[in-house]
């Protein structure tokens, strides 16, 4: 490889870098926006409509509380497992049958 395709790898390399930073950063931006957007929909919502979000709280903790007791239920008991039998016969290269293998 000579100097000149060396140096332009290492550019290249470098704008990637610095691209997937930039990238980085958009989306940490964007999703702090967001954050900033969904909570003043939720005041408003608190203020505007308060029956129902009183009501849409009361479904969101139901539906939080019924994945904590699924999670719950499912981390205490394992998952079944099929018993594996023992190997007493097999078949030998040569056909023959006998005892499992020792």
């Amino acid at each position: 490889m000579n100097t000149i395709t060396a140096h332009l790898d290492a550019e290249i390399a470098k704008a990637k870098k610095q691209a997937a930073q930039r990238i980085a950063k958009l989306k940490r931006e964007a999703a702090a926006e967001q954050k900033k957007i969904d909570a003043k929909v939720i005041e408003l919502l608190r203020q505007q409509y308060p029956d129902q979000y009183e009501g849409l709280v009361r479904e969101a903790m139901d539906a939080l509380a019924a994945a904590r007791a699924k999670n719950s239920k499912g981390a205490r008991r394992p998952a079944p497992t099929k018993p594996v039998e023992p190997q007493l016969w097999n078949n030998d290269a040569d056909g023959a049958y006998g005892e499992g293998t020792r």
